[in-house]
């Protein structure tokens, strides 16, 4: 759900609460009998020491119990009984302010409207452990007459040293809670806190980062090998463990385990037999429930076969992941069945719930490449071996009593559990594998791709799979944000280094731009601004588009190169090295050097007149991009022989100086 939207259920019941004769903004100071019997939620009162949130009030993925209740009890010391009437006390303000948090809109330096249900049960459980420690310590100041009629304050009675100790030891209420609660005082709605302007807690958070390409690259490597042998190993489980007794008909346990491992040891399936090699090394249970990492088949006991299948679950995952961009919120409740076709397209349909209001999510389709189909498929023949019947796509424990499954924690432990023959865990590539990594790598190789910087994604995954998935992607308004952020960071850096190099750079634009540079630079000085000053480099260079291995286009929107049919459209495969807005950059000299020598050599020995004209058309043009660059085959006696009888229309292209040296050269 988007973040400050209403979950229009947990709205209902707000609307229910405030029609109730009680004033919901008075709570803290009205009778404890005029609003114990309040519906904190549907089927609890404010008098209840537990409350639990519906499940229908949060998204599928979040309705474990454990992430829906409250338990107020927690906030007693331990020396504290329930029945005491202090225990009593503590617990009525401690609710109160639990049922304001609920419900009350406030404004401070800005306006903070209530939480979400689950946001309320995280905040209110951090009120709690703050509470339980503030009632242990001894050291308090004097306090004002409190408004609540329940007993004594909590936190405002605190000494300022005892108060610099709470916030040390629940970082997590005064980052999460503390905005409200000054709001709270500021607007009189309680007086239980020592101040309006305390500071809440900041985190450093680091933003979380893309997988680099090595690390990526590697990750998906083993996904799609795990995908390659998850059959055998399927059909490997439901034989196996269809064996219940030993040869002599003997059922315990110990028989029929070492029964069902010396099969496992001759087992043979269509790619995997003894002696087969991993590509990885793969950590799974091995006898005496020990781990240990295989580098070939077979594993050892029937429990290694299944958390081999379970490495093959998350495989599918994260090839998922990485077909469709997906959030792991998205992926944990696609249903079974989650394929439907479309026209010519696979569609994966599900839920989302970042822009939509209601807990069960709003419906989404995914056009999927062949690989991500093949992925669900799979995930679906893991299930029938598994005999699951839930509702969701993914396996998980018996006694989760969700369903949903820890994509999460499964993500984090392939990183562990998948090691390179070097014995470098994936985790320990490019740091930790999180489901949230996926999203961001794809946003960045994403916009990368869209610039020709960067062909990882197609590499990895197909050409052709990609481009049927790259629009789906584009159209999640966040995804194409980020992608363009890419996007724009990539052009910066790169017309940096064009600014930086273009003294050695080539091709006709050259000197155009380094006129530009220069009357830039100029002003840039006059300006006080660097040389990589966004402004200047835009103006530098307006447009830069790469059309192959470093080779760029700089024409602008309703400029008209070589290859233009139309104004305004690019036909990169028909790019010219005599169009006027070519640009090669001084990495491409050696490239262009070494096809000289190679034409050379070629040409030194026995060829056909045709042959001796193509390969002399192709030097000329080598020689046309870099002016400077008939200087280093001036003293090689072929460089003469090659080009003597060459016609002299052919250099017409070619720079100025480049020109007169070789008319020089040749006669």
């Amino acid at each position: 759900m988007s973040r400050g939207s209403l979950n229009p259920i947990l709205n209902a019941h707000r609307d229910e609460l405030t029609q109730n004769s009680i004033r919901l903004d008075l709570v803290w100071s009205l009778p404890w009998d005029d609003v114990c019997n309040l519906p904190v939620m549907p089927g609890f009162a404010l008098s209840d020491d537990i409350v639990e949130v519906p499940a229908e009030m949060v998204p599928p993925a979040k309705t474990k119990l454990s992430l829906r209740q409250i338990d107020f009890t927690k906030a007693l010391p331990q020396s504290w009984s329930r029945s005491e009437h202090r225990s009593e006390m503590a617990l009525r303000r401690l609710k109160r302010i639990a049922l304001l948090d609920l419900t009350q809109t406030v404004k401070s330096n800005r306006k903070m409207s209530p939480p979400q249900a689950l946001t309320w049960v995280s905040r209110t459980g951090f009120l709690v452990r703050a509470a339980k420690m503030a009632l242990q310590i001894d050291t308090q100041e004097p306090s004002a007459i409190s408004t609540c009629p329940d007993g004594v304050s909590i936190f405002k009675h605190l000494s300022p040293a005892a108060f610099q100790d709470l916030r040390k030891a629940n970082p997590n209420f005064f980052q999460m809670n503390t905005s409200r609660l000054n709001a709270f005082l500021m607007m009189g709605l309680f007086d239980d806190w020592p101040a309006e302007d305390v500071s809440p807690k900041r985190f450093k958070s680091q933003a979380i980062q893309p997988f680099n390409d090595s690390a990526f690259s590697q990750i998906l490597r083993a996904s799609f090998f795990l995908a390659s042998i998850q059959h055998d190993l399927e059909s490997c489980y439901a034989e196996i463990s269809s064996i219940t007794e030993d040869d002599q008909g003997r059922y315990g346990q110990d028989l029929v385990r070492r029964v069902r491992n010396e099969a496992i040891q001759s087992w043979r399936g269509d790619v995997l037999e003894p002696g087969f090699s991993f590509p990885f090394e793969l950590g799974v249970p091995g006898e005496a429930r020990t781990s240990k990492f295989f580098s070939g088949w077979p594993v050892e006991t029937l429990d290694g076969v299944k958390s081999l299948l379970l490495l093959c679950q998350c495989a599918n995952a994260q090839i998922l992941l990485s077909a469709t961009a997906g959030r792991v919120s998205e992926l944990k409740v696609l249903s079974k069945e989650p394929l439907k076709r479309s026209d010519d397209d696979t569609i994966l349909v599900g839920y989302t719930f970042k822009e939509t209001d209601t807990p069960a999510g709003e419906q989404r389709h995914w056009a999927l490449p062949d690989h991500a189909v093949a992925a669900v498929k799979r995930q679906q023949s893991l299930l029938r071996t598994f005999g699951k019947t839930g509702r969701y796509l993914w396996w998980s424990k018996e006694n989760n009593t969700t369903e949903i499954s820890g994509m999460e924690q499964a993500v984090a432990l392939f990183g562990s559990r998948v090691r390179t023959l070097n014995g470098v865990a994936l985790g320990e590539l490019d740091g930790k594998l999180t489901t949230h990594r996926f999203r961001k790598t794809l946003s960045r190789l994403v916009g990368l791709a869209l610039e020709g910087a960067n062909n990882i994604l197609f590499d990895v995954l197909g050409h052709t799979d990609m481009d049927v998935t790259l629009g789906y992607m584009l159209s999640d308004a966040e995804f194409q944000a980020d992608a363009e952020k890419v996007r724009q960071e990539h052009k910066h850096l790169l017309r940096v280094r064009i600014v930086n190099e273009i003294d050695e750079c080539g091709g006709p634009s050259a000197p155009r731009i380094r006129v530009a540079r220069d009357e830039l630079r100029s002003r840039g000085i006059r300006e006080d601004l660097g040389d990589d000053d966004p402004e200047l480099l835009l103006a530098v260079l307006p447009n830069i588009q790469q059309v192959g291995p470093e080779r760029y286009c700089t024409a602008g929107d309703m400029e008209n190169g070589l290859c233009s049919k139309f104004t305004g459209q690019r036909d990169v495969g028909a790019c010219n090295s005599s169009c006027i807005f070519r640009l090669e950059m001084a990495a491409a000299r050696q490239d262009r050097k070494e096809a000289i020598r190679n034409a050379l050599q070629l040409l030194s020995g026995d060829v056909g007149r045709g042959i001796r004209v193509f390969f002399q058309s192709q030097i000329i043009g080598h020689l046309s991009v870099f002016e400077s660059m008939i200087d280093e085959f001036l003293d090689d006696k072929r460089f003469k022989a090659a080009l003597f009888d060459c016609e002299k229309k052919l250099f017409t292209p070619l720079p100025p100086s480049t020109r007169e040296k070789l008319a020089q050269l040749v006669g």
